[in-house]
């Protein structure tokens, strides 16, 4: 019994999955585009000194715990993601030190759970076409139920030289490192 009642658990999950996906599709739940520059909320950053960058959005997943349960994602967004870059200092036309901001919005879509959100901001440079990551860093947040949060983190670049890192041409990109989940037995 215990079995069936585990099927028919996935089953209900995935139909509920299926209806989401049909209600996006018909406009019902909008899943707005992180590159969507109009609906970027902080002010401060003049609008041609955002840059839209690369980075992924989720839905609902779902995973058979160690107990047998279900652990299934809340449904949330990321959006809103941009980053802005600056050099601190210069030396003979040189940058130095950089600073680069890389900001992202969370929305917890659940109507009871909130928890904590894990999101991994990574800087990149540009060297002949191939991304290499300078640095990484994760921030985490209390997301609580039908609430956004902004999600920021400030990386200080600094290099020597023509070739030092600050001098170079910096981009940020983000991933879910950790979305809140339910137990479901």
């Amino acid at each position: 019994m215990g079995k069936r009642a585990l099927l028919f658990t996935i089953i209900i999950i995935l139909a509920l999955m299926i209806v989401y996906f049909i209600l996006g599709e018909f406009g019902i739940v909008k899943m707005q585009d992180p590159s969507d520059k109009e609906n970027i909320q902080d002010q401060n950053i003049p609008e041609e000194d955002r840059i839209p960058a690369s980075g992924s959005s989720s839905s609902t997943t779902t995973e058979i715990s160690e107990s047998g349960c279900i652990l299934e994602q809340v449904p949330f967004s990321l959006k809103n993601f941009y980053e802005y870059s600056t050099c601190n200092t210069f030396q003979e036309g040189i940058c130095i030190d950089r600073n680069v901001i890389c900001s992202l919005e969370v929305e917890n879509f659940d109507l009871e759970l909130g928890g904590n959100f894990e999101i991994l901001f990574k800087v990149s440079k540009n060297i002949g076409g191939t991304l290499i990551e300078v640095e990484s860093s994760t921030v985490t947040n209390f997301v609580g139920a039908l609430e956004v949060i902004t999600f920021e983190k400030i990386f200080n670049i600094q290099g020597e030289g023509i070739e030092g890192n600050a001098n170079q041409a910096i981009t940020c990109s983000y991933d879910p490192a950790e979305i809140l989940s339910r137990e479901i037995c």
